[in-house]
């Protein structure tokens, strides 16, 4: 494997912060989840899909453009009611069936406007009625370092808006993370990732001297429908005609 790969597969989102913000978003999901058919869009490693699956999940597919962490994944994480594929965000209309629903934590942030626009379109297509789809992404309005991964981010009224092109009723919500160091920590260390050297070189640090991300338990998270523009991360589930 590449040294490259390494780096990725080490300093993915959801496996270094998997305990605490990213389980946080599957939890929530899970409830959802029961005896039902789920797609996992941008699984990463695949800890939340296994997540679900093992949350009872009739059937959960988790798909990621990168084939090293899918190989990872399916190498960690056996389920008879869990698959995964290498597939790009863009190209879910390439899937077999309908879905009951969809999750995409921390990924829309990643795709240009007009992909975005279209990748929502895609979602309400292969959702079944009454379908649900749940998503997180980071607060535009605080976010205090560029990360060199996001294309474009986004305030609680600009997504709302977005889902509201395809979706009847919108559900938008703030996650709040109680610990203001540990969010500079981690946005710190996503932002020097974009450099080279440091993608060539991390690998060959001894694991007990890489820099590390700070990891807030899962149950420190609290979402709230209260001052939304001052929370870290937005949360939004959408249905079609239908009650949540």
């Amino acid at each position: 494997m590449r040294l490259i790969d390494k780096w990725r597969i080490m300093t993915n989102e959801r496996a270094v912060r998997f305990e605490g913000e990213v389980r946080h978003r599957y939890q929530l999901a899970a409830k959802w989840a029961v005896n039902k058919r789920v797609l996992d869009i941008g699984c990463g490693l695949g800890q939340g899909a296994e997540y679900l699956a093992k949350k009872k999940a009739k059937q959960v597919i988790g798909i990621d453009r990168s084939g090293a962490a899918i190989n990872y994944a399916r190498k960690k994480y056996s389920r008879p009611n869990l698959v995964f594929r290498t597939l790009e965000a863009q190209k879910i209309r390439r899937l077999t069936g309908s879905f009951d629903m969809v999750v995409a934590f921390e990924l829309i942030e990643h795709l240009p406007k007009i992909a975005a626009r279209q990748w929502i379109t895609d979602i309400k297509q292969i959702l079944k009625p009454g379908g649900r789809v749940m998503i997180s992404t980071p607060n535009k309005l605080v976010t205090r370092f560029k990360n060199p991964y996001h294309v474009q981010e986004f305030t609680a009224k600009e997504l709302k808006q977005l889902f509201s092109r395809q979706f009847t009723e919108l559900k938008l919500r703030g996650i709040k993370k109680p610990d203001k160091e540990l969010i500079q920590q981690s946005s710190l260390i996503s932002w020097l990732g974009q450099f080279r050297i440091i993608q060539e070189l991390l690998p060959l640090i001894p694991a007990k001297f890489r820099p590390s991300v700070a990891v807030v338990k899962a149950s420190a998270y609290i979402v709230t429908d209260k001052q939304i523009n001052r929370c870290p991360s937005l949360l939004l589930t959408a249905r079609e005609n239908s009650i949540f």
